[in-house]
Order: C-alpha cells, then sequence, then structure tokens
C-alpha cells in the first residue's frame, strides 16, 4: 500500500473500498491510530498484532460489518482474517454473535 503524506488510515482504508467519505465511525476505531500496513501482512505473515487492535476497538462490529458488505477480500477487519469472514459471508451470520467471542478465535 502506498502511503501518501498526511494520509491516515482511514483515508488509506476508504481509499482502498473506493469510498469518497469514511464512514462516521472510523475516526473512532483504533485503526485510525495505527500504522494501515498493520492490517494488511505480506502473504504468511502474522495477523496477531492487528487482532489484538482489533480486539479491544470499540467499533470492531461497524468496521467488520462494512468489510462483509463490500466483500473485503484482504486484510484484517473486524479483527477477523479474510479466511476468518468467508464462512460469514456463505452463511450469513450474526456478526455480533460472531464477535462475542474472544478475538482471532479460531473456527475448528
Amino acid at each position: 500500500m502506498i502511503r501518501r503524506a498526511g494520509h491516515t488510515a482511514a483515508g488509506a482504508l476508504a481509499e482502498l473500498l473506493g469510498l469518497t467519505d469514511s464512514p462516521w465511525w472510523w475516526a473512532q476505531g483504533l485503526c485510525a491510530q495505527t500504522d494501515p500496513e498493520l492490517f494488511f501482512p505480506e502473504k504468511g505473515g502474522s495477523t496477531r498484532e492487528a487482532k489484538q487492535v482489533c480486539a479491544v476497538c470499540p467499533v470492531r462490529v461497524e468496521c467488520l460489518e462494512l468489510a462483509l458488505a463490500h466483500d473485503e477480500r484482504f486484510g484484517v477487519w473486524g479483527g477477523l482474517s479474510e479466511r476468518e469472514r468467508s464462512p460469514l459471508r456463505r452463511g450469513g451470520a450474526d456478526v455480533r454473535g460472531e464477535l462475542a467471542g474472544p478475538c482471532g478465535s479460531e473456527a475448528a
């Protein structure tokens, strides 16, 4: 991801999704205070640090809902990797119920 001077995490994510405006809650997201590249590790890279940030984020549900609505295939959103989000897209699972467990818990 190319970062520009003054480019925030929220701005980078809006650009990635092709949004003209950031959702109201992005300024409250802990990712706005974090390097956006943490949420988009290289293939095979660890998502642990991003998930730790998400675990205590007050807008985690909104983030995951946005990723699912936009069929986001890359990065950590709402504390879940693409592999972890995939069953939610297919099954239409309850996002709030999914996030009730510990952040980053793996499905069997």
